[in-house]
């Protein structure tokens, strides 16, 4: 019976911190917004709402149970202000509502600053001893593993499709990798030195210690557009470059158990080090020609609608139509023509990625590649203020 109320405690936890709240609205209100551009570029709802969320469960599940085994097998405990201070950092780094600076070497490593570097009271050495930045340090690590899993195993099919303008007048193709992953973290408060108490929060006790803990949601994201590729060339990429970031500074957390200060040292890296990563591949993107043009020689699927007809029929993502029932396409015009023309006794054969050929057979369908589901570079289907 004491167990049962403990847990329900625990769960209410969750919905007196405020930061839930802000996670429920940073969850969807971003999503909706991309809706909405979806709609005025190409007159479609390309992804559901909450694609940004899809597939980080077992992500969340494998990042909550690293933390518990850290918190609860070292011991580690937090003050209720650092809790405070993190909460302030995640709703400025995302009040935009956009991911980009939702890393954890952003949120917690602008946190670990800022405790760092403001005054402390007298119970400095008791709420932010050592241990206590050691922690914040190991956590960005762990964090930053997570993040990288995010990268690595991102589905190209949900990166969300837009339009820009070139200088030199021509409509091109950006696809967004976006996603948000919410993290339930267990975090516990030390009675005896806390100076919040709130009688409401369970309470666990780990040997002759007792400790106050609640869930807090926490938030790990990240946003970046290429238009130079396609998404699973660059996210791998950034994925592995993150994961040895993420080793590189547990390192030095650990380290600090020897030599002092040296988690200040991890967490200038974690911070320095996902900016440079952000900024590295943003750089080679920008070299590069857009993948996705308008007027290419070739169309170019820039994207795919959810639950359409070409989903149905297998398109992906860079998929390059060349033929429909053998005549070459030169263009979306000519692409539109004959899918009204043979639209019940169509054959198209598409280039995919790496070369290979694939033939998909399109039956018992009328209409034009949008509303077949099919997203190229070309103008938006509604004007845009300063476009033309």
């Amino acid at each position: 019976m004491d167990f049962f109320i403990v847990f329900l405690k625990a769960i209410g936890s969750v919905f007196l911190n405020p930061i839930f709240y802000w996670m429920i609205v940073l969850s969807f209100l971003p999503s909706d917004n991309r809706i909405k551009l979806e709609e005025t570029f190409f007159n479609h709802k390309v992804l559901p709402i909450g694609t940004e969320l899809k597939n980080t469960l077992k992500l969340s599940l494998f990042i909550t149970s690293l933390m518990l085994i850290f918190t609860i097998g070292f011991k580690v405990t937090f003050p209720y202000e650092i809790i405070v201070v993190l909460s302030v950092v995640i709703v400025l780094l995302s009040f935009k509502m956009r991911y980009t600076f939702l890393s954890a070497s952003y949120t917690l490593g602008f946190t670990y600053l800022i405790i760092w570097f403001l005054p402390k009271g007298p119970l400095e050495n008791v709420l932010y001893t050592d241990w206590t930045f050691i922690s914040i340090a190991i956590i960005i690590g762990l964090f930053l593993i997570g993040e990288a899993i995010l990268f690595i195993t991102f589905n190209p099919s949900e990166a969300s499709p837009k339009l820009a303008y070139s200088k030199r007048g021509r409509w091109y193709g950006v696809l967004q990798v976006k996603k948000l992953s919410i993290i339930p973290f267990l975090v516990f408060l030390p009675q005896e030195v806390g100076t919040i108490n709130n009688t409401i929060m369970p309470t666990l006790f780990i040997g002759e210690d007792a400790y106050t803990f609640f869930i807090m949601p926490f938030a790990l994201g990240f946003s970046h557009l290429f238009k130079g590729d396609l998404p699973a060339k660059y996210s791998k990429n950034i994925g592995f470059s993150l994961l040895l970031l993420a080793l590189t500074v547990l390192c030095l957390a650990f380290g600090s158990l020897k030599i002092n200060n040296l988690s200040f040292l991890a967490v200038i890296l974690a911070i320095v080090g996902r900016a440079l990563i952000h900024y590295i591949f943003y750089k080679i993107d920008l070299k590069k020609p857009p993948f996705f043009i308008e007027g290419h020689s070739y169309p170019r699927v820039l994207g795919v609608v959810s639950g359409s007809p070409a989903e149905k029929l297998g398109f992906k993502i860079g998929d390059t139509i060349l033929k429909i029932n053998d005549q070459r396409i030169h263009s979306l015009e000519q692409l539109d023509h004959l899918l009204r023309e043979t639209a019940e006794n169509c054959l198209m054969e598409i280039n995919r990625t790496r070369g290979r050929l694939r033939f998909i057979e399109i039956n018992e369908y009328k209409g034009n590649s949008l509303e077949l589901g099919l997203i190229f570079a070309r103008e938006p289907v509604q004007p845009l203020k300063g476009r033309r």
